[in-house]
């Protein structure tokens, strides 16, 4: 069994690589996630207020502070919201694929080549 040392460079590059590439999954999970999060919730208060007249009055939180906004607004804030938080998150899902394929193969071809160093 070949150990870190018995490796040639070319494949310990390939492992940092590889690593490299689990954590970018990682990240890239944790940032879809965070997007998912934040998409329900606006999907859910957009529920709420779709039922509001277009005139009435709401508050939005901003930071400490509230301001006074109408319901018509708020929904079309919100809408745009969703529709970029959509983007995001499909944008987020292909880099992941994209990213998993690749790790796939390099993970293949490393032990591809640890193969022949056992042999």
């Amino acid at each position: 069994m070949a150990t870190q040392n018995d490796l040639p460079e070319e494949t310990k590059k390939q492992i940092a690589q590889l690593q490299n590439m689990q954590n970018q999954i990682q990240t890239l999970r944790i940032q879809r996630d965070a997007n998912q999060r934040e998409f329900s919730e606006i999907k859910a208060t957009l529920k709420e207020i779709e039922n509001h007249d277009d005139d009435n009055e709401l508050y939005k939180s901003i930071g400490p502070v509230f301001f006074k906004t109408t319901a018509k607004k708020t929904r079309e804030e919100f809408k745009d919201r969703v529709e970029l938080l959509e983007l995001k998150i499909n944008s987020l899902k292909k880099q992941e694929e994209r990213t998993k394929t690749q790790l796939t193969e390099l993970n293949d071809a490393i032990s591809l080549q640890i193969g022949r160093i056992n042999k």
